[in-house]
C-alpha cells in the first residue's frame, strides 16, 4: 500500500503523464481474461515482437512458471522452466527505455530478461508499484479495467514445496483476440499453433464372461435369483424374436430393388413395343383415309343422252356410291372392334407403376 501522501500524489501524477496507448489485446488464460493495451510508438519492436508471437500461437498453452506475491506474475517460455524463449527476429533484440514509461502502479506489462538487452519472448506483468525496475525493463503495455483483478488471482496461487516462485498449479494462456492491431504489416511465419490436448483412454473392457452374481449375500437372496432367471428368459425370447441385423435387412433390400427395377424395365420394353404398333396402325389408317376413289368414264353420262337413259345412268352411279360406303363402313367398324379388343388385352400393361 501506499501511505506517503507524497508518493501518493506521485503515483497518480504517473497516470496522467503516461503516453496515451496504440493497440489492443486480450489473452486468454485460467485465471480469466487479461485485457492488454499496447505502447507500440514507444516500443516498436518489442509490441511487434510480442503480437507476431501471438498471431503465430507461440503462447498457446504456455505456463506463468514464475509468480512472486504483490510483485510479478511472469511467463511466456514455451518450456515453462523460465530459460527459454526466442523472438521473431530470431534472437535477442535491445531494450527500447522510455522516460514516461515507469512502473508507478500495477498492471504494467513488460519483458523479462536477464540481461538489458537479452529480450526474446518472456514477459511479466506487476501485482504492485515496482519502482526499482525502472529503466531495467523495457515497458510495453498495461492491463486495463476490470481484468486485472483476474491477475491478483495469481497472489492466491499455491507454491510447490521447496520453490517459493513456482506454483503448484501453473496457470496458463490458452488463448487470445487482438483487438486493435498496430501492425498492419505483419505476416504470421506460420499458421497459428493449438495447444496440444491429451484425451483420456478408456480402461479396457475385461476379457471372458461376465462374473456369476452370488444372490446368497443378500437378505432376499432366493425371490432376487428367481427374478433373475424370469429376466434371462424373457431377454432369451426377446433376442430371438428380434428383426434380422442391419446388414442382412440391407441385403434383402437391394435384392428387393434389383427385381424391382428388371420388371420395371420389361415393363418399359412392352409399352415401346405397344406405341410402335399403334403409331405404325394410325399412320396406314391416316394414308387409307387420304386415298379418295377414281371416278371411272362410267360415272360421267354420256353426250347427246336423252332424259330416260339419264335417269338410268344416275340410278346406277347412286347404287355404286352406296356400294362403296357400305364397304368402307364395314371395313371401319372391324378395324375399331379390333383396336378396342387389342387395348383390353393391353390395359394391365399400360397401368402406371411405381
Amino acid at each position: 500500500e501506499i501511505v506517503d501522501e507524497g508518493r501518493r500524489m506521485s503515483v497518480g501524477a504517473s497516470y496522467v503523464s503516461e503516453p496515451a496507448t496504440k493497440g489492443k489485446v486480450i489473452l486468454k488464460t485460467t485465471l480469466g481474461d487479461v485485457e492488454i493495451e499496447l505502447w507500440a510508438k514507444e516500443a516498436p519492436k518489442t509490441c511487434r515482437n510480442f503480437v507476431q508471437l501471438l498471431l503465430e500461437g507461440y503462447y498457446n498453452g504456455t505456463i506463468f512458471h514464475r509468480v512472486v506475491k504483490d510483485f510479478i506474475l511472469q511467463g511466456g517460455d514455451p518450456t515453462g522452466t523460465g530459460t527459454g524463449g526466442d523472438s521473431i527476429y530470431g534472437g535477442a533484440f535491445p531494450a527500447e527505455l522510455h522516460q514516461r514509461l515507469r512502473f508507478f502502479h500495477r498492471g504494467i506489462v513488460a519483458m523479462a530478461c536477464a540481461e538489458k538487452d537479452d529480450n526474446r519472448s518472456q514477459f511479466f506483468i506487476t501485482l504492485s508499484p515496482c519502482e526499482e525496475l525502472n529503466q531495467k525493463h523495457t515497458i510495453f503495455g498495461k492491463v486495463t479495467g476490470d481484468t486485472f483483478f483476474n491477475v491478483l488471482k495469481a497472489n492466491d496461487l499455491e507454491m510447490e514445496d521447496g520453490d517459493s516462485e513456482r506454483p503448484a498449479h501453473p496457470p496458463s494462456i490458452t488463448g487470445f483476440e487482438v483487438l486493435l492491431n498496430p501492425f498492419d504489416d505483419i505476416v504470421p511465419r506460420h499458421p497459428p499453433q493449438q495447444p496440444a490436448v491429451v484425451q483420456e483412454k478408456a480402461p479396457p473392457k475385461p476379457k471372458g464372461p461376465p462374473p456369476k452374481k452370488d444372490f446368497s449375500l443378500l437378505s432376499f437372496g432366493d425371490e432376487a435369483e428367481e427374478d433373475e432367471e424370469v429376466f434371462n428368459a424373457v431377454t432369451q425370447q426377446l433376442k430371438k424374436a428380434a428383426p434380422p441385423p442391419p446388414k442382412q435387412q440391407t441385403e434383402d433390400n437391394k435384392e428387393a430393388a434389383k427385381k424391382a427395377e428388371e420388371e420395371h424395365k420389361k415393363r418399359e420394353k412392352e409399352l415401346d413395343k405397344r406405341l410402335a404398333e399403334l403409331e405404325k396402325e394410325e399412320k396406314s389408317n391416316g394414308e387409307k383415309e387420304k386415298e379418295q376413289p377414281k371416278e371411272d368414264a362410267s360415272s360421267k353420262p354420256p353426250k347427246g343422252i336423252d332424259s330416260a337413259s339419264l335417269q338410268q345412268h344416275l340410278l346406277e352411279q347412286i347404287r355404286r356410291k352406296r356400294k362403296l360406303f357400305e364397304k368402307k363402313s364395314d371395313t371401319n367398324s372391324k378395324a375399331k372392334d379390333s383396336d378396342e379388343s387389342d387395348s383390353a388385352e393391353e390395359a394391365p400393361r399400360t397401368a402406371p407403376f411405381f
